[in-house]
């Protein structure tokens, strides 16, 4: 996904406000694709995630505060609070994965985006589980 010329400034934060960061996101965002991963770690924490390319991510605060998990890849870096538990963000670098690397934030750590809106997004479903990352999984209404 490329962010086009039409961007916003979004902000974003964990539960307990320790880690803060700033995001370009495509204006409408009901017109942004999102993405749900059926990964043995994507699963597990719910992740949902909206592709956000490097140049356009910055931490704002926290960087001690947050934890970085390596899941089973050992080459994506997992962001999580370390006070209140939540993962904000991920950095992908996994050879094989289109428009790696990239920030995968988590969409509902997105600041101002209201209940309708988040009813309302785009979700493409990727099979990351078996790493066809091209297909929809053939299960999928539970991630």
């Amino acid at each position: 996904m490329e962010i086009n010329e039409n961007t916003k400034e979004f902000f974003g934060s964990c539960h307990c406000g320790n880690v803060r960061f700033h995001c370009k996101l495509e204006t409408e965002l009901l017109n942004t694709e999102t993405l749900r991963c059926n990964c043995s770690y994507c699963l597990k924490v719910r992740f949902w995630e909206i592709i956000v390319c490097p140049k356009d991510f910055k931490l704002l605060k926290g960087e001690n505060d947050q934890g970085n998990y390596l899941n089973g890849s050992k080459v994506n870096d997992n962001y999580f609070c370390k006070g209140c538990g939540v993962n904000t963000y991920s950095l992908i670098k996994m050879e094989g994965v289109p428009n790696a690397p990239f920030y995968a934030v988590n969409v509902t750590t997105i600041e101002g985006i209201t209940h309708e809106q988040l009813s309302k997004l785009k979700i493409t479903f990727l099979d990351g589980a078996t790493d066809n990352w091209q297909n929809e999984p053939k299960y999928h209404s539970h991630i």
